[in-house]
């Protein structure tokens, strides 16, 4: 097997810190992956979405320690860009893992409503090489994470956009390259982008939430009293 289309989910150590490390690799093994930095395989199977899915289970990883370090927790930092810290217990690696391969496998439940096998003239929210839809579900779960200016608020009750001006909708959709240019004065293509991306909104904003909430099994960091450095 040539490509790399194996997905795998394995504890690790390097430089004496214990991670989490999600991959790809064409071994049916992940541990010939690493044999010097890997320690058990908890997670392997094939996907031919995989190097989406990994990035998005890294990005979700990050996005994971990010939110911890901001509430107070002391992380530890893994020594790959892939890796989630130890802090965090293998349950939480796994169902991060499990809910982007199982989107993967099911993505028709978000598909692309402007994917053209012909490239044809309606703007493409995604390239066309995925026109089965994963690829929207991660740019949608990736800007609602980030908070992306010129977005919608998805908080809003979700038939708003039927209702929005056309000025209104040229705001939303203002930094979107795609829809922006020569679609950003056609209110009929503004708002079947905003119905399609409020029906997103629907499947993955409480998901995507709950999993950014996933925290260490531990106690806040104390921040202790502080002293003057001279007294």
């Amino acid at each position: 097997m040539d490509q790399a289309n194996n997905l795998y989910l394995v504890s690790a150590m390097k430089r004496g810190i214990n991670y989490w490390k999600v991959g790809i690799t064409k071994h049916s093994n992940p541990l010939d992956r690493d044999k010097k930095h890997y320690l058990e395989v908890f997670k392997a199977e094939p996907s031919q979405d995989a190097e989406l899915v990994e990035l998005a289970i890294a990005r979700t990883f990050r996005w994971v320690m990010e939110g911890s370090r901001r509430d107070g927790f002391v992380i530890l930092e893994p020594p790959a860009r892939e890796g989630l810290s130890y802090d965090f217990s293998l349950d939480a690696a796994i169902e991060i893992y499990d809910w982007w391969l199982d989107l993967a496998k099911t993505s028709d439940r978000a598909p692309n409503p402007y994917y053209e096998p012909e490239w044809g003239g309606l703007p493409t929210l995604l390239d066309k090489r995925y026109p089965n839809g994963f690829y929207t579900a991660f740019y949608f779960c990736y800007h609602i994470i980030n908070n992306s200016p010129g977005f919608f608020d998805f908080t809003v009750p979700t038939a708003d956009y039927q209702n929005a001006t056309p000025e209104e909708l040229k705001a939303g959709f203002a930094d979107w390259p795609r829809l922006s240019g020569d679609y950003i004065d056609n209110t009929e293509v503004l708002r079947s982008a905003a119905q399609h991306w409020f029906g997103m909104a629907r499947i993955y904003i409480p998901k995507i939430s709950n999993l950014c909430l996933l925290r260490p099994g531990k106690p806040l960091a104390s921040k202790g009293k502080e002293t003057p450095m001279w007294s």
